[in-house]
């Protein structure tokens, strides 16, 4: 989606976010978008977005405003978080744009997966709203004062 509306000109600027502690979830984010002509000098990387709340505060000292693509059963905490760290969202939920391809044929694992989704997230929005969630996600601020 990003690629989609940088061709458009909807934006100018991509930030990539991602957990880069084991499998480089950044750097394959960012060769993808390159790829499909995203020029790398429009790019910031946040190899340090361990978490949604991370990212949502990575951002917050780049920008004030953005569009936020991610998965619609995550997309209201993301949209909570980065609101919460000051930054003005508009939200896209990527699985509903029709661009991702289908996650299997067999119903019955992917309603699982989604229960577990929703539930996972339906936990942490409650984490993060009472507070909780915060006091034990510090992974990321620990890696940046290393």
């Amino acid at each position: 989606m990003a690629v989609l509306l940088y061709q458009n000109a909807t934006i100018e600027k991509v930030f990539v976010s991602a957990d880069n502690r084991h499998n480089w979830e950044a750097e394959a984010i960012t060769s993808y978008v390159e790829e499909h002509g995203i020029p790398r000098e429009v790019i910031t990387i946040d190899k340090l977005g361990i978490d949604t709340g991370d990212t949502c505060q990575h951002f917050a000292e780049l920008h004030s405003d953005g569009i936020l693509l991610t998965q619609e059963f995550h997309l209201t905490r993301a949209m909570f978080l980065c609101n919460k760290d000051g930054v003005s969202v508009t939200g896209l939920a990527v699985n509903r744009l029709d661009l991702l391809q289908s996650r299997g044929n067999n119903a019955l694992a992917i309603y699982a997966t989604r229960l577990e989704r929703n539930l996972r997230e339906a936990i942490i929005m409650w984490a993060t709203v009472l507070g909780v969630y915060d006091k034990y996600s510090n992974e990321a601020e620990i890696m940046e004062r290393q």
